[in-house]
């Protein structure tokens, strides 16, 4: 590894690289005796980024020309940062435009459309994000993403449906640009800045009034956006109904949103089984927390706590959500007469949600997230050659890493809020010595290096690694 932390655009061209060279191997294992098992990577895919960037400035011109606010200029402001978010988007590779996920997701957007033509006359624009955050949402635009690690949490198709639907509601009432324009015009307004100069007179507790201030409108924006959210449920399943797709999955779906910032259980390994070996001992000691002082914030559900609380959350209130959309929905016999929607695609963007994750967190500089997540997916595939590779890559990444002095670059600190799981896992690499490090990811790769003896890939980072071994020992 000759560059420890590798520039997006850089990064965005290495994956082309590394995808064609694991696409052509995937095609020569195919027509020999499949011998090893080993995920490839979704390859970057080009766009016409000119022409996608130059509608999006026509749109957003049209938008703020349009705009008959109080405040047109700081709405501008709004409008053009809000552009320059979804250019850099676009520029850094942060969407799946590969035909294998992008057309999967396109044919559920257009069953939509399909039974409902009046979309048609809104300009819908799906988009899969690599973004780590179980997630997805409307720009108001026309835009709607998915979070490809969202897809981890669901069981079927029709629960993605459901999440589009929702998501095309919001565009459909103009949600978000309403939004944008109620918050320009309370940050500014007259009274807004009335009060902001009482709180500038009084030289004490400024900053717990000024949040104070903020806060009355937060939390009263954030009732607003629940009312939102259930006129969105509402219409989403309207949608719905008028597809292949089953009503009732909207119920299951809300109940998975409900508990999706919940790490599962299954996100978690034995440390030592994975990286014990007889010519390098495992030592209990590396996973040793050290007792720290900190703050200890109590866990009393006083009102305010869980308002703040559920608003923290990614969905938040769905368990009201929930009981609105139970009311809408068609008699059961009705519904359940339409079969849940899993097929044979819904399981492969299943599995690539699952792998992409490791190579998006890569991808993105999270170094020590891609290792914890590869080393997690062990359990499900022991025999996929490619996570043994990762892992062997990320370890390697971390010690030139800490040899370099930036660790903490692409690795978190463990901390209070963290499962523990991941917690303990940090803790782990953060107790390694350099020396350590690069003796553990040396032996790591060696024995799965025998196993996998003809994927190349790992052999060709294996003679890396001993070297740097060899180097720091």
């Amino acid at each position: 590894m000759t560059k420890l932390l590798i520039q997006k655009p850089l990064r965005v061209i290495q994956l082309i690289v590394i995808s064609i060279l694991f696409f052509s191997q995937s095609l020569i294992s195919q027509e020999q005796t499949a011998i090893t098992t080993a995920y490839v990577p979704v390859p970057y895919y080009p766009i016409n980024l000119d022409s996608l960037t130059a509608q999006y400035r026509k749109e957003y011109n049209s938008s703020i020309k349009e705009y008959e606010g109080n405040y047109k200029d700081k709405t501008k402001e709004i409008y053009e940062g809000r552009f320059s978010r979804i250019k850099e988007q676009l520029a850094n590779g942060d969407f799946y435009f590969n035909p294998i996920i992008d057309t999967y997701f396109q044919n559920i957007l257009q069953e939509i459309i399909r039974g409902n033509p009046e979309l048609n006359k809104h300009t819908l624009r799906l988009f899969v994000s690599r973004d780590e955050y179980p997630n997805a949402y409307c720009r108001g635009d026309g835009t709607l993403i998915f979070n490809l690690t969202l897809l981890r949490f669901l069981d079927n198709e029709d629960q993605i449906a459901f999440i589009i639907a929702h998501e095309i509601a919001h565009q459909t009432f103009d949600h978000v640009c309403t939004a944008i324009n109620k918050r320009t015009e309370y940050i500014y307004s007259k009274e807004t800045k009335k009060k902001l100069k009482e709180i500038n007179k009084n030289p004490y507790n400024r900053y717990t009034n000024t949040v104070e201030l903020y806060k009355e409108y937060i939390f009263d924006d954030r009732r607003h956006s629940r009312l939102h959210e259930s006129d969105a449920d509402d219409m989403g399943l309207t949608y719905i109904k008028n597809t292949k797709y089953n009503p009732l999955a909207s119920v299951e779906t809300l109940k998975i949103l409900d508990t999706v910032d919940e790490q599962p259980e299954e996100a978690s390994f034995n440390i030592k089984n994975v990286f014990d070996n007889p010519a390098f001992p495992f030592q209990d000691k590396w996973l040793k927390e050290k007792e720290t002082i900190g703050f200890f914030m109590g866990s009393d559900d006083t009102e305010e706590k869980i308002l703040v609380k559920d608003s923290l959350k990614t969905h938040p209130d769905c368990q009201k959500r929930i009981a609105l959309v139970s009311e809408k929905l068609p008699p059961f016999d009705t519904a359940a007469a339409r079969k849940i929607v899993f097929t044979d695609e819904f399981a492969k963007m299943y599995t690539y949600s699952e792998f992409e994750q490791v190579a998006n967190f890569y991808y993105y500089n999270q170094t020590g997230k891609s290792l914890y997540t590869a080393l997690c997916l062990l359990k499900k595939y022991p025999d996929d050659a490619w996570l043994y590779t990762q892992i062997s890559r990320t370890l390697l990444e971390l010690t030139e890493a800490q040899e370099n002095h930036q660790l903490s670059q692409i690795l978190e600190f463990p901390a209070s809020y963290h499962a523990k799981p991941y917690k303990d896992f940090l803790t782990f690499i953060r107790k390694l010595r350099l020396r350590e490090m690069a003796l553990l990811n040396h032996h790591f790769t060696q024995k799965y290096q025998e196993k996998f003896p003809d994927y190349a890939p790992l052999e060709e980072l294996a003679e890396e690694v001993r070297t740097v071994a060899v180097r720091l020992k």
